[in-house]
């Protein structure tokens, strides 16, 4: 049995692993070999029910690991639950509004019609507190892609959730997959992210040290108090079981309004196999640098042992 850890650094190095804690996201999904098989866990299963999935948006207390903050959610979930499909099928999804705000959810990197885009103003009115909207789209390509509010920072409070459409006619070969979601994390910790980007217009002080030579220059605005993985901060991290030998996909979602990261796997190579949703010619590299809004899949053989799965967040070393 090989288990990962999975956290994120400021500086690099490997998050802690005590106490190590189960997402739902991080419950391996075995790929079975037939060419339409699909697979997902039963409690949060896409369904194909008329209604579809039901997207709560709504204050709730959530744990980060060993702290709990006051947040927006989709039920009361974070990230929010995992919505799949085929590609060709349909995404049928209701909003539900009950935060005292308006909000709309945006899926982002699915090309649909701008009736169901989800852009407050563009592409419709944001729905009302109160009130729901009934979202009903054809998907037509396959894909990691996540979900998320457009309407103001109403992202960095917790409304994301992860997309994924599923090839029917998958030409991967692999036994599991797992979703990784990335995310920078303030609200809840002595303000929210209104507070935190009213405090930073006003001063227009940005802290130049956040600089990648990397990414040549200054990379984003503000530190911020946790970096995620899946919800959860370094100190009770998410851990990923797999069997050593197996063949696994990783879908790493970059959910973060303010930073990039360079994700690595110790002791292993990873073959990046999309971006963006989209097929590449694979590649063989060490690291990967993902920006914010961006995906990336990659296949990993698992080796034995315990590994990290780190993410640094880039240009916010040296905390």
């Amino acid at each position: 049995m090989v288990r990962y850890q999975c956290g994120v650094s400021a500086d690099g190095s490997p998050a802690g692993c005590s106490s190590p804690a189960r997402s739902p996201l991080s419950a391996p999904r075995r790929r079975r070999r037939a060419p339409r098989a699909r697979w997902a866990w039963a409690a949060r299963r896409w369904s194909s029910r008329p209604h579809g999935t039901v997207l709560r948006a709504a204050p709730a207390s959530v744990s980060l690991g060993r702290r709990t903050v006051r947040t927006w959610t989709y039920n009361g979930l974070l990230p929010g639950p995992l919505i799949e499909a085929t590609a060709g099928g349909r995404v049928r999804a209701r909003l539900v509004n009950a935060l005292p705000a308006p909000t709309t959810v945006h899926w982002h990197g699915i090309r649909i019609a701008l009736p169901m885009d989800g852009a407050p103003g563009y592409s419709q009115q944001p729905t009302q507190r109160g009130e729901h909207f009934d979202y009903d789209f054809t998907v037509p390509d396959a894909g990691t892609y996540f979900y998320h509010s457009h309407v103001g920072t109403q992202l960095d409070r917790g409304l994301y959730g992860p997309l994924i459409v599923h090839d029917p006619h998958e030409p991967l070969g692999y036994d599991a997959e797992y979703t990784v979601v990335l995310d920078d994390w303030l609200d809840g910790l002595g303000g929210t992210p209104d507070d935190a980007l009213n405090r930073l217009n006003a001063s227009m002080d940005h802290d130049d040290t956040l600089r990648s030579p990397l990414l040549g220059g200054v990379t984003a605005e503000m530190r911020h108090p946790y970096y995620l993985v899946n919800g959860r901060a370094p100190d009770a991290p998410t851990t990923f079981t797999g069997r050593p030998g197996r063949r696994v996909r990783f879908r790493v979602i970059n959910a973060a309004a303010d930073t990039p990261f360079r994700l690595a796997l110790g002791g292993h190579r990873l073959t990046v196999t999309h971006t963006d949703g989209f097929p590449v010619a694979p590649v063989i590299v060490d690291t990967i640098l993902i920006g914010m809004g961006e995906r990336y899949d990659f296949l990993v053989t698992l080796g034995s042992g315990t590994f990290p799965l780190v993410a640094l967040a880039e240009g916010k070393g040296g905390r």
